[in-house]
C-alpha cells in the first residue's frame, strides 16, 4: 500500500506540476480574499487527489 501510494504522490506532482501552475493561480486569484484563496486551493488539492484514486 505504502509503495503504491508514493508512487500514486509522485505521478501526481508529475502530472499537475503545482510549481508550473503557480505563474497561473497566482494572477487569476489576485483580487480574491486571502480565505477564499485558501479554500480554492484546498478544493482543487483534494479534486485532483479524488481525479488519482
Amino acid at each position: 500500500m505504502e509503495h503504491s501510494f508514493l508512487s500514486a504522490f509522485i505521478l501526481l506532482l508529475l502530472v499537475l506540476d503545482p510549481l508550473g501552475s503557480l505563474p497561473v493561480f497566482i494572477p487569476l486569484m489576485h483580487d480574491v480574499a486571502p480565505a477564499r484563496r485558501t479554500r480554492v486551493a484546498v478544493r482543487e488539492v483534494l479534486i485532483a487527489f479524488g481525479v488519482l484514486f
